[in-house]
């Protein structure tokens, strides 16, 4: 079949999923460079977060196995050569930025518990000052694109059990003059500044009834009553704007977008994401793992956004934002639709045929939230909010949708990957995460290649990565699905001489885009962090000509034999 014939079907196929259309030109892809195994072992987290430094064309790669940051010099990005690690201290490593040769790392030392900050020089691997302690679990780091601020996510994760539920903030330490080694060793520790959102603990009946999330302990029903907004927020991934005056901060367990004016270094706004109705045509899922089948369809169910990884870009003079939906609960909120029907905690009247509704297969094993779910407050659920949206979103600077890619993830991995449809990201069963969250879009980031703004989605679970062209955020065209997982070859943890590369990638947690004026090749890159397999993937981006334009590069016997 002609790459355009085919084109052609997949445009026909996305019909309703927000005017997404696909590209009738040669589209972009990624091309595998090299890999580089951090582990011999599973799902130890080798490889989590990383970033680039184009100075020194080194790889700075987050090894939550070992607690350190591990170095690799990319300057010939086909064969990554490792350097001495940089050792941190106690924690759990978060994250990772570097700006202008300083790296800085954050480390988290248990929920409940404030953190760390650590800043290393980019060419001789030696730590700046000291470290510095910070407000509870930090979850990200970032420099402003000019260099003159440093920001973190406090995310504030709670300890339940130890009664502990600090509140989220984003940190920001102001460096006069532009982050350098030299101003980075001058820092103390009351330069860290607060952006706090107690200013919004007045406003928790308001932010509620919009949709925000603040709920407590779900274990717990009198915490919703005590919490605070301050506390309840959890603030997860930063994209700031090009001139450096704003940012924006996920907070994903809220299902909510905080807004942080970096004139005043304070949040100016807590904007719900609202939900996802896939009773709409060209928005449905793939709700049950027991129906043998992939059965994308529309059901009266509603899909939290609650957005992980967080991007922006430029547009017609405005900048947009592109979201990745994963979703994520807090312990005890989550309960299978069936279950909840069997104990009679559903209000059946607001269904249609329920006992055939909520059967397993089709919505009884798919899992909501029991929290927020009572609209009438008589006891029993009347809406049904799952988590997640299992879709990228473009939004304006104020957090309204421009577009969404409804249910066109699914159904790409549908036809490129019919038999390992939704497998999760430890093994290759068909249809195991179509209760819950789906391909699970996590990582994301964007950038631009020949003219054109791409963005880079990244499925936690099924893996792979999906390339969208947004140059126009209004008539966004889809490109390719790189998926180099050997989907044949199964993990076993009983079996010593398991062949941990026999797998490829897995469970892609952080995507980092090189611009070609930074690329070592003078040619754009994407490098991605595998978390289950412990493996950084280096690729190349380019337009990949026909016949294999939208085939699974780098899939091996599987992708010679798929359907075209």
């Amino acid at each position: 079949m002609k790459t355009s014939t085919r084109i052609a079907m997949l445009a026909a196929m996305a019909a309703g999923s927000a005017g997404l259309e696909a590209r009738a030109a040669q589209p972009f892809g990624l091309v595998e460079l090299s890999t580089y195994a951090h582990t011999e072992n599973f799902d130890v987290g080798a490889s989590e977060i990383a970033s680039y430094d184009a100075a020194t064309q080194r790889l700075f790669v987050i090894n939550g196995e070992t607690a350190t940051v591990d170095v690799l010099d990319i300057s010939d990005p086909t064969s990554p050569a490792a350097l001495s690690g940089l050792v941190v201290g106690a924690g759990e490593l978060t994250s990772t930025a570097v700006y202008n040769n300083v790296i800085a790392v954050t480390a988290s030392l248990g929920d409940g518990l404030n953190g760390t900050l650590s800043f290393f020089d980019a060419t001789t691997l030696t730590q700046i000052g000291s470290t510095f302690e910070v407000d509870a679990t930090p979850d990200m780091v970032t420099f402003t694109p000019d260099g003159n601020k440093i920001l973190l996510a406090h995310e504030g994760e709670p300890d339940y059990d130890a009664n502990l539920d600090p509140e989220g903030s984003i940190g920001i330490f102001n460096v006069a003059g532009g982050v350098s080694p030299a101003t980075v060793a001058g820092l103390g520790s009351g330069d860290l500044q607060l952006a706090t959102f107690n200013a919004f603990d007045g406003d928790k009946a308001s932010l509620i009834g919009d949709g925000v999330r603040i709920y407590g302990n779900p274990k717990d029903e009198n915490s919703a009553d005590l919490v605070t907004v301050s506390q309840d927020v959890e603030p997860e991934f930063i994209t700031i704007s090009p001139d450096s005056t704003t940012a924006w901060v996920t907070l994903q367990e809220n299902n909510a977008l905080a807004i942080v004016d970096l004139t005043t270094d304070t949040v100016t706004d807590i904007v719900p994401l609202g939900v996802k109705d896939h009773s709409v045509a060209g928005q449905g899922l793939d709700a049950s793992d027991r129906d043998d089948k992939i059965n994308i369809t529309t059901h009266p169910v509603f899909g939290m956004y609650m957005s992980d990884a967080i991007a922006n870009f430029q547009a017609g003079g405005q900048t947009y934002l592109v979201m990745a939906n994963e979703g994520d609960d807090r312990s005890g909120e989550d309960e299978r639709i069936g279950d909840l029907y069997d104990d009679g905690l559903i209000d059946a009247s607001k269904f249609d045929d329920p006992d055939t509704l909520f059967a397993k297969e089709n919505l009884g094993r798919l899992n909501v939230s029991t929290v927020n779910a009572d609209t009438d407050g008589d006891g029993l659920i009347d809406v049904l909010n799952a988590f997640g949206a299992r879709s990228f979103t473009i939004r304006d600077e104020a957090g309204n949708i421009v577009f969404d890619s409804g249910d066109m993830i699914e159904k790409m991995i549908a036809e490129e990957i019919p038999l390992y449809f939704n497998a999760d990201n430890d093994n290759a069963e068909f249809d195991t995460k179509s209760d819950s969250q789906g391909p699970e879009p996590e990582g994301i980031t964007v950038g631009v290649v020949d003219g054109r703004t791409l963005v880079f989605v990244g499925m936690e679970d099924v893996s792979g990565i999906m390339v969208f062209d947004v140059t126009d955020p209004t008539d966004v065209q889809y490109q390719s699905y790189y998926n180099d997982r050997d989907f044949t070859a199964q993990h076993d943890d009983d079996e010593p001489d398991f062949d941990l590369g026999a797998l490829g990638h897995t469970g892609p947690e952080g995507l980092v885009f090189i611009d070609a004026a930074d690329s070592p090749t003078g040619v754009p890159m994407l490098i991605v962090s595998y978390e289950v397999t412990g493996t950084t993937g280096i690729y190349q981006i380019t337009q990949v000509p026909e016949p294999a334009s939208l085939t699974l590069l780098g899939l091996g016997g599987l992708a010679m034999t798929r359907r075209r």
